[in-house]
């Protein structure tokens, strides 16, 4: 069928001549269109045909050319339109029963078509060959009516190879084709320094295509850091990599340690960590032990190396309650002077910890500290050394019992005389100095009761005060973070 129909369009070119078409807007467009028609160049000649049909929408001429070039373009469906419009117009002789016969063979292409859908579209469908133009532009799909029959479909897209599959389409039939383009492969071009070794995914590469997508680079050169890359390519489009690679600088490090350069993560390799011209700082650090910051120059010898000797973290001790100036002494040595402007790093392990004051009974206590503890060391009792307040009450005791006993003495004396009185004749109970000397030995006698009681209570205080001040240790807490520990000193 395709090639009666094929037949039928010869017949309906041949049936046109240009000589009969009339002047004017639509016959010049007509005259151009069939020039590019002869020359195979079918989408401009449509253009102008559509814009005469504008002009003239019976222009017969016009309209056998458009079904004509439609035909060429596998347009079926709109060749039967346009056929069916020349006939409408009057179309007569040869030219129209040719017509006839095509519409006739086209009719089929209502029920009977392709249905090309391509998952990475938009994509140029063609039919047959290429050079009769595109059949359709999937972006993602397109359907058209086709007349029954075999078709080669060929599917492109810049930057995807070309896909063709050949299609049987039955009577009726809609055909329904899927497509995945696939990418055209890349080539990848590497600048490195001379004599590096270039790999893409693990294995050596020397320039040729690779399949689109993401690919591993690497640049290996002796003294230095190994460059990796992660290089993305798609539609055959070339890819350029420069690479610089950094000289290792030898290091020694314990194990385990994580080092950063300016701040970011950096590994050894090769005995070496990478260190690029100017000057950087690297930090040290592993678990249990103080961070170490290394100053690296910009100016630097051949044989410059990096050493790196951590030291492992202390507990870290505050004070409380303890008076300016006294000395803070771990394990019999002085290591700190209060008010403290920072906490104190005592090294892992068990330690003596005392606090030693002018004046003051010392602090001390003995605890266990890990790494990283945080322990504070507060004094809450202080006990003084002097015995200034013993002597105080001993001095005051003594006062009280000398006053009580030279009370004592008035009183007794008092006693006496009123005694000798009393003996004397003619004295009576009523004589007023008899009387007088009474009141007075009692006052003498009250006075020096109260005396001797609180030369007793200043005994008391004395003593108290003997065995307290200068021998009791001073008290305080020692607090460990987490569990804490309570010591007398």
């Amino acid at each position: 069928m395709r090639a009666r129909i094929v037949a039928w369009l010869g017949v309906a070119l041949a049936g046109t001549p240009a000589a009969a078409v009339a002047d004017g807007g639509a016959a010049a467009k007509y005259r151009q269109a069939a020039r590019l028609a002869a020359d195979d160049d079918n989408e401009k000649a449509l253009a102008l045909v559509e814009e005469g049909l504008a002009l003239a929408p019976r222009h017969l001429q016009l309209l056998e050319l458009s079904g004509n070039l439609r035909l060429k373009v596998r347009d079926y469906e709109g060749a039967l339109g346009a056929y069916q419009s020349y006939l409408d117009a009057g179309a007569s002789g040869a030219s129209r029963r040719a017509a006839q016969r095509i519409v006739a063979s086209l009719e089929s292409v209502k029920s009977t078509g392709l249905e090309i859908a391509v998952a990475n579209g938009p994509a140029s469908v063609y039919l047959d060959s290429r050079a009769q133009g595109a059949f359709c532009s999937a972006a993602p799909g397109c359907a058209k009516g086709v007349p029954p029959g075999e078709y080669k479909v060929i599917v492109e897209r810049d930057g995807y190879a070309r896909w063709t599959r050949q299609v049987v389409v039955g009577l009726g039939k809609k055909v329904a084709v899927s497509v995945t383009l696939e990418e055209k492969p890349s080539a990848i071009a590497v600048r490195a320094p001379a004599g590096a070794a270039i790999a893409l995914d693990g294995a050596p590469y020397a320039g040729a295509p690779v399949a689109a997508g993401e690919h591993h680079l690497e640049v290996a050169l002796a003294g230095h850091a190994t460059a990796r890359r992660t290089v993305s390519v798609h539609r055959g489009e070339p890819a350029s990599i420069d690479v610089a690679l950094v000289p290792l600088v030898p290091i020694t490090a314990p194990a385990g340690a994580e080092l950063a350069l300016d701040g970011a993560p950096v590994a050894i390799e090769g005995g070496g960590i990478p260190v690029p011209p100017g000057a950087h700082a690297l930090v040290a650090r592993a678990p249990g032990f103080r961070e170490q910051r290394i100053a690296i120059p910009a100016e630097r010898p051949r044989d410059y190396a990096l050493a790196v000797t951590l030291r492992p973290a202390g507990a870290l001790l505050t004070l409380a309650g303890v008076p300016r100036g006294a000395q803070l002494v771990v394990d019999g040595v002085a290591v700190a002077t209060a008010p403290l402007s920072s906490p104190v790093e005592v090294p892992p392990g068990a330690h003596t910890v005392e606090i030693r004051g002018r004046g003051f009974r010392p602090y001390r206590d003995r605890g266990t500290f890990a790494a990283d503890d945080t322990i504070h060391l507060r004094v809450t009792d202080l006990r003084r050394t002097s015995h200034r307040r013993t002597s105080l009450a001993a001095a005051a005791t003594g006062t009280f019992a000398a006053l009580g006993a030279g009370l004592s003495y008035l009183a007794l004396r008092q006693a006496d005389a009123y005694d000798a009185r009393a003996a004397r004749a003619g004295v009576t109970s009523s004589d007023p100095a008899l009387a007088s000397m009474k009141s007075t030995g009692e006052h003498y006698a009250l006075g020096a009761d109260l005396s001797f009681g609180l030369a007793i209570a200043g005994a008391a205080v004395t003593t108290y005060l003997y065995l307290r001040d200068g021998r009791t240790p001073s008290r305080g807490t020692l607090h460990i973070t987490g569990p804490g520990l309570a010591g007398r000193f």
